[in-house]
């Protein structure tokens, strides 16, 4: 065993080409890099997911806001509402 194992957290290019030398080296465990890709992986995925929830609810609020125009535009043609309403 390695009596010190350094933590694999890749900063920018310059610690990733660090982190490559002591993986090359041996000074990494192969459990801590296994983690610390595992980790990694949680984050891209949290990420994407937000992503994803952020795309549907604007498109949730693009189709509520369309539909709200429409309805105002129905309700104004058909007198329930006055001609110059405005949203406030």
């Amino acid at each position: 065993g390695v009596p010190y194992v350094y933590h694999f957290r890749p900063v920018g290019a310059r610690d990733l080409i660090e982190n490559a030398r002591r993986l090359l080296n041996g000074k990494y465990s192969t459990f801590s890099l296994i983690g610390h890709l595992k980790r990694k992986q949680k984050e891209v995925f949290n990420m994407e997911a937000f992503g994803v929830l952020g795309f549907v609810f604007g498109m949730m609020g693009l189709i509520a806001f369309v539909r709200l125009e429409k309805l105002t535009k129905t309700l104004k043609k058909k007198g329930i509402l006055e001609e110059d309403y405005k949203d406030e």
